[in-house]
């Protein structure tokens, strides 16, 4: 597999503009955390020898906005059918598994950053 932290910086500072800064606490391939704005937590992880497992915990303050925003969060779920979620103690958590020896691992992994992302804005915004 490609460096875990190369793939995570690559992503992370290239693609997506971060601060490198922000990164300095990347540690082989100890899993990441990158917390959002509004107490979402993305999780980035090398599961095993062939996986990264990437989830998001957003946490939900009233349930009747989840109710409210249920079908624009499932136009995300629609157009990704590798996302899957589940609602778990007041957190609407969104996951999914990407495998390391897949073309455009990169491409893959931002792909699943933004969709967690749109996610995230639908239900705080």
């Amino acid at each position: 597999m490609k460096n875990f932290r190369n793939i995570i910086s690559r992503v992370l500072i290239e693609k997506l503009g971060l601060d490198a800064v922000m990164l300095s606490r990347l540690d082989g391939n100890k899993p990441v955390c990158i917390e959002l704005n509004g107490g979402a937590e993305i999780y980035i992880t090398y599961d095993d020898d062939f996986t990264l497992l990437i989830f998001i915990e957003i946490p939900i303050k009233d349930f009747r906005v989840l109710q409210m925003k249920s079908s624009q969060v499932m136009e995300v779920f629609i157009a990704d059918e590798e996302l899957h979620m589940n609602v778990k103690q007041k957190k609407l958590v969104v996951l999914t598994h990407l495998d390391v020896e897949s073309k455009n691992l990169d491409d893959k992994l931002l792909d699943k950053l933004v969709s967690f992302n749109i996610v995230y804005e639908i239900i705080n915004g």
